[in-house]
């Protein structure tokens, strides 16, 4: 059997392989983390994701394959997938498939059968399923967790309920997406939701989930803050920024209106070093011949990109 399409790739490197893994040997021979793909199952006639894992050699980096992986993904087309901090959980994005059993969803032709699978992670990095957790929008296409292990967070193309849209964003916003955040418990890994405390539907019941610009691309958790790139060739690329709070995983607007980024392609955001990066696909302020640009931005008040 032959896998395609692999995406995220995870890597969860041991801080001590004799303590993590409970492994010592006198030949310096041994296992110092593991190595995690997701894929598609190429068959005609299945579009089932699949995971396939690897141990990390710690003599020359060499790949040798998990005993009883690759396993099944929990679902169709897995996009994205996080790995925890400490490694004993790992969360796999299935998209689901459209009418046409494809991972292209859109509006018109959305992609059902869409959920989270929680893998724990066992002895020598062996996965077994546990529970299956569903968003609260449609077609979500991104999957970030904060730094402690907490919270999740996946973005959704399209939200539930446009009559909500400018309830967050502003008055006149008739379409919009969404971010559906989690609370991970400690001990089991299970999912459970954070509601909306700032926004509240017209029957003033919290909202399930936090509003976003039209046609999200990506985001990205910074400093205190959650970054998402919304936009389409035609409109403009934008960012839209929310107040990440650490202790609850609540998500605060800090200003109505998102932020042009004066490009029309963007492809991913991400961060590192404290600074932000967005990826332009079409860029315009390189040399000539060139069909893409990364551009860095600092994090300044409320969440404002700066160059």
């Amino acid at each position: 059997m032959r896998f395609t399409k692999f995406g995220k790739t995870l890597l969860m490197s041991a801080i001590s392989a004799g303590v993590i893994l409970g492994i010592t040997s006198c030949v310096q021979s041994y296992t110092v983390g593991y190595l995690y793909v997701t894929g598609t199952n190429n068959s005609a006639s299945s579009n089932n994701g699949v995971i396939s894992g690897f141990k990390i050699d710690h003599n020359r980096g060499a790949l040798v394959p998990i005993n009883g992986l690759p396993i099944g993904s929990g679902g169709a087309n897995p996009g994205r997938a996080v790995l925890l901090t400490g490694g004993q959980f790992l969360y796999v994005l299935n998209r689901g498939a459209n009418s046409t059993g494809t991972s292209n969803c859109t509006q018109a032709d959305p992609c059902t059968g869409a959920n989270i699978t929680q893998f724990a992670i066992g002895g020598n990095g062996v996965l077994s399923a546990q529970e299956t957790f569903f968003t609260q929008g449609i077609n979500p296409t991104r999957l970030i967790s904060d730094t402690s292990g907490n919270f999740l967070y996946v973005l959704d193309e399209i939200a539930p309920d446009n009559t909500t849209c400018s309830l967050a964003l502003g008055t006149g916003v008739t379409s919009c997406g969404d971010i559906t955040a989690f609370k991970i418990a400690a001990n089991t890994g299970r999912l459970t939701l954070v509601v909306n405390a700032q926004v509240t539907s017209a029957s003033g019941q919290p909202l399930p989930y936090f509003p976003v610009p039209a046609n999200p691309i990506d985001f990205v958790l910074s400093s205190s803050y959650i970054l998402t790139v919304s936009g389409t060739p035609a409109t403009g690329d934008s960012v839209f920024p929310y107040t990440y709070s650490s202790v609850n995983g609540q998500l605060t607007v800090n200003q109505n209106s998102a932020q042009p980024l004066n490009i029309a392609q963007a492809t991913s955001i991400v961060s590192a070093g404290g600074f932000v990066y967005v990826l332009d696909n079409e860029g315009t302020l390189v040399t000539t011949g060139a069909t893409g640009q990364i551009l860095p931005f600092s994090i300044g008040t409320k969440g404002a990109l700066q160059q």
